[in-house]
């Protein structure tokens, strides 16, 4: 198992599940640190089969955090890679809504 602590990201891998736990907000900054995150994490060896971001924290979501979910969604099935969001409350929900990101997204409770 591989965990990674960051102030704003909690990470987990283990037996090809990739689990990363975001912060409150989820925006631009948040959204930048992201991305180079999981490029190296799919530019790396680690083997990864499914990716879960939990939602559990987040309250905030603006269009960067959208964009960059749509980014990682996209990276993800060009790799064959599951991509799980999980704990979205409802006005995360609203916003995935509206930009009809949730019709791509599986969602878990």
């Amino acid at each position: 198992m591989i965990m990674h602590n960051s102030s704003l990201f909690q990470t987990r891998h283990f037996d090809g599940i990739f689990s990363l736990t975001l912060p409150s907000r989820f925006s631009l900054n948040e959204a930048l640190i992201l991305q180079q995150m999981l490029q190296q994490i799919f530019q790396g060896d680690l083997f990864i089969q499914k990716i879960v971001l939990d939602f559990n924290k987040t309250t905030f979501l603006d269009g960067f955090g959208v964009v960059e979910l749509a980014k990682m969604l996209n990276i993800a099935r060009q790799k064959g890679i599951e991509f799980i969001v999980r704990n979205v409350s409802p006005s995360i929900g609203v916003v995935l809504s509206i930009t009809g990101l949730e019709l791509f997204l599986s969602m878990e409770v």
